[in-house]
């Protein structure tokens, strides 16, 4: 299972657009090394490098990954188109699937326990926003004839689970 996307740094005449990741920007001039999306989106509006509807899709965007289980979001899944001048525009995050749900190396199915991450007061909009996106996606999902039924089954108690967590935050 997984979202897929055009390739967007492909022009019609078969050229290539610039792409700076997450992960460079943040070697030359961070350091994180490793921050949740949400965290690092504010910084880059204060610094000129993404405009506030970007900084906020990033956001939104880190938060949908882990409301749908994907714990492994590096700063290299996600990144902005090169230009002459800032701010950048954002581009696509990419590898973005529920990992939490991903079998062993060994190719075993392993049980794991999906928790819906919960945002502190600041971060409560962008939360809403991906959590409606995510309730969307663990419900097409579990309704999916071309997903097998246990994982199918595993959607649907991440959607019961997610939908316990909007309650609560209201």
């Amino acid at each position: 299972m997984f979202l897929q996307s055009t390739r967007f740094d492909r022009t019609p005449d078969l050229g290539r657009r610039g792409f700076v990741s997450l992960a460079a920007l943040d070697a030359a001039y961070y350091a994180h090394g490793r921050i949740d999306w949400w965290l690092f989106s504010p910084q880059l509006q204060r610094d000129g490098w993404l405009d506030r509807d970007d900084a906020r899709r990033l956001g939104v965007y880190g938060w949908f990954g882990a409301l749908i289980g994907n714990n492994d979001m590096p700063l290299g899944n996600a990144g902005m188109m090169l230009a002459d001048m800032r701010p950048l525009a954002l581009a696509p995050a990419y590898d973005m699937l529920p990992m939490t749900f991903r079998p062993a190396v060994s190719g075993e199915v392993v049980e794991r326990v999906y928790t819906p991450a919960l945002p502190t007061p600041d971060y409560q909009d962008d939360w809403r926003v991906a959590a409606s996106m995510a309730l969307e996606f663990c419900k097409r999902v579990a309704q999916a004839d071309a997903i097998p039924a246990g994982f199918r089954s595993l959607a649907l108690a991440a959607l019961q689970q997610l939908g316990w967590a909007v309650q609560g935050i209201g």
